[in-house]
């Protein structure tokens, strides 16, 4: 058993077809959980219809907070930047989570166009300010399409883990997973800081427990900046 931990959550077929399906969210996250296994204990994992608000809002103490590394694959919505639930018509508005208060350093999602978007209420900032307010060192998702959910790609999830593993900055690992699986992909990582030198500073360092330098918890960081890919 490893001190680390994390969990894991997806959604293959949506109640009453309502979103098109993640044919390969199973050997995606499979091959995750599988990798992760090596550096980590995977404390949660959700499959199948069991994508739920729940996980991230009145459960979170239980599943996504209290774990370092959470790891979703869900569409993402491209105009209000949530993500799609199992259950029909129904999202999870991200800046309704409350996340890095508890445990988690992480956040990373397999989703569309969720970390997209610069000024005022559309940015990550908005979308993620509680849960960077309480902590969290990084958001990272789709910047726009993520074709790995969407064609026939599987491995981005187990490359993440290996790259990982492999002494890469949680930053480095996730771009270099992404695009890698599919350069078509269009992802982003979102880091903070005091300010604008200690945010370079914090994304460029930050790895998983046990690979290499772990920043500190920043609570309430006054300065965020992002790196992306886009097609």
């Amino acid at each position: 058993m490893y001190s680390s931990t994390f969990g894991t959550t997806y959604t293959v077929y949506y109640q009453n077809d309502w979103c098109d399906p993640r044919t390969n969210a199973n050997t995606n996250m499979s091959n995750f959980r599988s990798r992760m296994d090596d550096i980590a204990t995977a404390s949660w994992g959700h499959s199948g219809s069991e994508l739920a608000a729940s996980d991230f809002l009145s459960n979170e103490s239980s599943y996504a907070d209290a774990v370092d590394l959470v790891y979703v694959i869900a569409h993402g919505t491209s105009t209000t930047k949530r993500l799609t639930m199992w259950a029909e018509d129904t999202y999870l508005a991200l800046q309704d989570m409350s996340l890095g208060n508890g445990n988690l350093e992480w956040f990373t999602a397999n989703a569309c166009s969720i970390m997209s978007g610069n000024t005022g209420t559309d940015s990550p900032w908005i979308r993620f300010e509680s849960s960077f307010n309480g902590g969290l060192h990084a958001a990272a998702g789709g910047y726009y399409v993520m074709n790995v959910i969407d064609e026939d790609f599987w491995d981005d999830g187990e490359l993440f883990a290996q790259y990982l593993d492999g002494g890469y900055t949680v930053k480095s690992a996730w771009m270099t997973a992404t695009y890698n699986a599919d350069p078509y992909n269009s992802t982003a990582i979102v880091f903070t800081g005091a300010d604008s030198s200690d945010c370079d500073s914090r994304r460029d360092t930050d790895h998983f427990h046990g690979q290499g330098t772990v920043v500190s918890d920043l609570t309430n960081p006054g300065y965020w900046c992002r790196n992306y890919w886009a097609q």
